[in-house]
């Protein structure tokens, strides 16, 4: 097993509790009458009114479905609680039982749904389009910022690495290519921003795992998935980040190139990344988030690594990572090898298991996170 000498200080531990943690977010679930509710508070990013108008100015314009607001306060905002599962989960089981006996419906099923997701991205693009409200007066995405403040963390947490100095000006040149594009509201489009309504594949109806996927393949086998796979059962959730303005390619790559979709569509197109600048600083940025993030959880928080990101793996980003850093150094967006090198031995740190959860040991949340995998709670 890896040994390394993790260097962990209270102030890389605040900016992973301010940029990183996702459970920092407080979500609590209660019934309203004869129906449940989701309600999620406000948190350092995007206010409760900002959020609650956006979703107003939106439904009007989309066909795709959100779910219903049933309170709004100064807060926290409400929703009808959505019992079913991810579709990041139900996409990586199904990548699961692909693996194990290459049964071609699995991926017709992943594809099916993969369909739906593209016409709701396609849709909400669309929408931001047409109508300047959407698009004016928007704060860019802090790309500069965020990847500063990550790579800052994990090169101080992990000290044989490279100094954060030593790629501070190509992580800088990156972020201005990125920013420039910045044009479109920040969906998020992650497979894990998107729910089903299928109530027999909520999570507190199995009692393993591998009861999950004895259901899921019998429902796939049967015919009965492809039936109920619909538009009418797929929620889009957490508008959050369309305060920001990304690229437009940026929710296209967070789609078809995340980790739960990427088998579904890696035979459809090149496997070269591209020689578009955009493209390629678009990809760093997000793979860089994505990446990043579950190993800061991974090294800092690692009970709630193995929960939250239990169907995750950060390996897959960093490979990438290392192969867009070879592409802009060709380009002369990075001038040195150290950011190549950097993602070479972040990808090595992915499969490493820490002796302690310092964000538990070394503050005051120790037992108050409720930590969950598929919808919330667990």
């Amino acid at each position: 097993m890896m040994h390394l000498k993790l260097h962990i200080t209270e102030e890389s531990l605040r900016i992973f509790r301010q940029d990183l943690w996702k459970d920092m977010r407080h979500l609590e679930v209660l019934k309203q009458g004869k129906c449940k509710i989701i309600r999620r508070f406000a948190d350092s990013s995007t206010t409760i009114p900002e959020e609650y108008d956006f979703i107003n100015k939106l439904k009007d314009k989309v066909d795709f479905c959100i779910p219903e607001i049933w309170q709004c306060a100064d807060k926290y905002i409400a929703f009808r609680y959505i019992e079913g599962t991810r579709v990041f989960n139900l996409l990586i089981d199904l990548k699961k039982l692909y693996e194990q006996d290459q049964r071609r419906c699995y991926k017709d099923l992943g594809i099916q749904l993969l369909d739906l997701l593209q016409s709701d991205l396609k849709a909400f693009q669309g929408a931001m389009m047409e109508d300047t409200a959407f698009t004016e007066n928007r704060p860019l995405y802090p790309a500069k910022t965020k990847m500063r403040l990550l790579y800052q963390v994990l090169t101080e947490i992990l000290p044989e690495t490279c100094d954060f100095l030593e790629i501070a000006d190509d992580l800088d040149r990156i972020a201005s290519i990125y920013t420039k594009a910045a044009v479109m509201p920040f969906r998020d489009a992650t497979p894990k921003n998107m729910l089903l309504e299928i109530p027999s594949l909520f999570q507190q109806k199995f009692r393993s795992y591998e009861q999950r996927l004895s259901t899921i393949r019998d429902m796939s086998l049967s015919g009965e998935l492809f039936r109920i796979l619909d538009k009418n059962r797929l929620y889009q959730i957490d508008f959050s980040g369309c305060k920001f303005l990304c690229p437009v390619s940026d929710d296209w790559v967070a789609l078809q190139e995340h980790e739960s979709t990427v088998w579904l569509t890696e035979a459809k197109r090149p496997l070269s990344l591209g020689k578009e600048l955009q493209g390629l600083c678009t990809r760093f940025v997000r793979f860089t988030r994505f990446g990043g993030r579950k190993l800061a959880y991974r090294l800092m928080n690692y009970q709630g690594y193995k929960i939250r990101f239990v169907h995750d793996n950060e390996s897959y980003y960093f490979s990438k990572l290392a192969d867009i850093c070879q592409h802009l150094k060709r380009h002369q967006i990075i001038q040195s090898d150290h950011l190549g090198k950097l993602m070479l031995d972040l990808l090595k740190r992915s499969c490493y298991k820490p002796e302690q959860d310092y964000l538990q040991d070394l503050s005051h949340h120790k037992n108050q996170i409720p930590y969950y995998s598929d919808v919330f709670p667990n």
